[in-house]
Order: C-alpha cells, then sequence, then structure tokens
C-alpha cells in the first residue's frame, strides 16, 4: 500500500469557480486573503524540537466551549471554504489558500452546511465551513475570481507546510461532520457542538468525536537497498512502500510486523518509529517506520500488491523505468532521508 491505504479513495479533478459575478449581493469585487506565510513544505525529524513558529495553528480548544468569546473573535476573523472536499487555492503564480474575511463570508455562512473553527493564527480566528455540492454555489460574487477548487492531494505539494496543515484540518473535520449526521447508536439526527468538535444525538444524547484512522509505513532496508511495490490501482511504474491500518487491539509494531508479513512475507527486526503525517483522505494518520529486513527474499500476497522490487540509492537517485512517489507524502520523505543516509 502506499499513503492513501483504501483504493476507494480516488483523485478529483480541479473544479474552477465561475467568473460572473451575481449582482444585488452587496459585495464589491474581492480582496483575496491569504494565510501570513509562504514557500516550500517542510517537516521536520523527530529528533528536531518542534518549537511553536509564527503562522503557525494555535488550536486554542479551550475556546470550543465558550460560545460568547468565540462570537467576539468573529470580528476580523479569517474563512476557509471547502466545496465538495476541495480547498479553495489560488493558482497563479505560488498556490496559496485564499482565506475570506468576515465580511466576504457573511453570505457564505447563510447557506453552509457545516462550520467549524479552526484555532487562531497570529491571533486571528479562522474557521472553516462546508458548502453546498451543487455548482449554483460557485457563482457567489465572493468566490468569483478568486481561485479554484482543488483536491489537496493534487495542490498540496506546491503549498508551504503550515498551509497544507490548516487546509488538512479544515477538510479532515467538515469530512467528518458530512458523514456523521446520524447517531450510531439510535440512528437519531446528530447536532454540532463545541465549535464543530463533537456531534451530539438529538435523541439519545450520545456524543460523537471526529475519528482518526492510524496507518504504518514500512521502510524496509536490506543491504543497502528497501524494497519498493506497487498496487494494480498506482498509476503505471508508480512504486512506493508498503503500508497499511492498525487493527483494533494492536499496537504500532505489531501493525508493522504483520502488515509487511501480509504483504511482502518478509520479517523484519530494528524497527524505529521515524516521523508522522496527518492524511485527512479521508481520515489517516500515518505512522513512518524504518526496519531491516532478515533476508530479502520477498513473497507477494497477490492481492495488495502486483509487483515490487529491491533499488539501492543510486537507483532512486536516477530512475529508470520506474518513480515514485513526491516528496509532499510521508512515502516520498521517508524514501528520500534513506537516500540522504538519515535512516
Amino acid at each position: 500500500m502506499d499513503e492513501q491505504p483504501s483504493a476507494r479513495r480516488k483523485c478529483a479533478t480541479t473544479i474552477r469557480t465561475k467568473s460572473q459575478v451575481t449582482r444585488g449581493s452587496g459585495l464589491e469585487p474581492r480582496r483575496v486573503g491569504y494565510l501570513p506565510w509562504g514557500g516550500q513544505a517542510t517537516l521536520p525529524l523527530v529528533s528536531e524540537p518542534l518549537e511553536p513558529t509564527a503562522g503557525a495553528l494555535d488550536r486554542a480548544a479551550h475556546l470550543r466551549t465558550q460560545p460568547a468569546e468565540l462570537e467576539k473573535l468573529r470580528k476580523g476573523a479569517g474563512y476557509l471554504p471547502v466545496w465538495r472536499h476541495r480547498n479553495l487555492v489560488r493558482s497563479s503564480g505560488s498556490p496559496v489558500p485564499v482565506v475570506l474575511d468576515d465580511r466576504e463570508a457573511a453570505p457564505l455562512r447563510e447557506v453552509a452546511d457545516d462550520e467549524v473553527f479552526l484555532g487562531l493564527v497570529d491571533g486571528r480566528a479562522l474557521f472553516a465551513m462546508t458548502l453546498p455540492g451543487h455548482d449554483e454555489v460557485l457563482s457567489e460574487s465572493v468566490l468569483a475570481e478568486a481561485g479554484t477548487f482543488n483536491d489537496l492531494r493534487g495542490v498540496g505539494p506546491l503549498l508551504e507546510g503550515r498551509s497544507v496543515d490548516v487546509l488538512a484540518s479544515a477538510r479532515g473535520l467538515l469530512y467528518w461532520h458530512r458523514h456523521h449526521g446520524y447517531c450510531g447508536s439510535c440512528g437519531g439526527e446528530t447536532r454540532s457542538g463545541e465549535a464543530g468538535y463533537v456531534r451530539i444525538c438529538r435523541e439519545c444524547d450520545r456524543r460523537h468525536f471526529p475519528r482518526t484512522d492510524p496507518a504504518i509505513m514500512a521502510l524496509i532496508e536490506h543491504e543497502g537497498r528497501i524494497l519498493l511495490a506497487r498496487q494494480p490501482r498506482f498509476p503505471p511504474q508508480m512504486f512506493s512502500i508498503l503500508a497499511g491500518f492498525v487493527e483494533p487491539g494492536e499496537s504500532l509494531e505489531q501493525a508493522v510486523h504483520r502488515e509487511v508479513l501480509e504483504e511482502s512475507g518478509l520479517e523484519v527486526e530494528k524497527v524505529r518509529y521515524v516521523r508522522s503525517q496527518s492524511w485527512p483522505f479521508p481520515s489517516s494518520l500515518m505512522l513512518g517506520f524504518a526496519m531491516t529486513a532478515k533476508n530479502d527474499a520477498y513473497e507477494l500476497d497477490g492481492e495488495e500488491l502486483e509487483e515490487a522490487r529491491w533499488v539501492s540509492r543510486k537507483a532512486l537517485d536516477d530512475p529508470q523505468g520506474f518513480f515514485y512517489p513526491p516528496k509532499f507524502s510521508l512515502s516520498g520523505q521517508l524514501i528520500r532521508m534513506f537516500m540522504r543516509g538519515e535512516v
């Protein structure tokens, strides 16, 4: 598996907003606002200190149960619209997320299906909202010519790391809301609570919280080479490292040994944690591990994987007849760390 464990999750195409302006909205042609950072995405090594930085998202969890305080923060707040699970991004030049101000967001908030509080960025409150899925909503003047709605998997590699974190939070949390409108215990309708971080059943009062599905990624090394494999659903010639979901009652270490053995027939040792990545497609947390295979005689399961190969650093540096994931994904990062001798 790659960093997208479910074969059912397909990458969507880019949808462009309509260029016409809706008359009578009372809104002038907008000035696009952006998150206060730029540059390329980078993720820290686990061994490096994870210190707060300017522009980082402060989730401000204490405000979720203080609606009066949140209401005060709405003046001057920023809003991230999400449409069909896609984020609004300005694509000309260096891509950046589009952030609406409170005045611009007002007409969209009236029709939004869900709204959540993401946190604070440099002291400014940031909210996200799900727009109705029909095309007509794109004719709102506030959206016209503001940017394009993009699947985060496609535009993510071009965004700065903290922008990806914020958009991933918006997409993941709003996806959860859209798919948890009813109680799993009694079937009753649920409502949003705590600024979007809980859904409460109107019938039995049961509280439901956002879920995150942990999945492991396995960088398997043997005598200076790593194992790359491909699933039938991969693009032609694409190979990646192994991955799989953690099962109920299973530790991360147990999941690593089980998934590697199931998919490749290999036994591994010297398993060590490297780093993690949020992957909200729809709700995964990818946990990367490096390990050593006891031998190189792999045997594929015939279901998840259709082909595999041991690949050296030299072959990775100048791949011939294959390619591997970009550095935006955790699998791509782990492969590049191996190339640099960091794992």
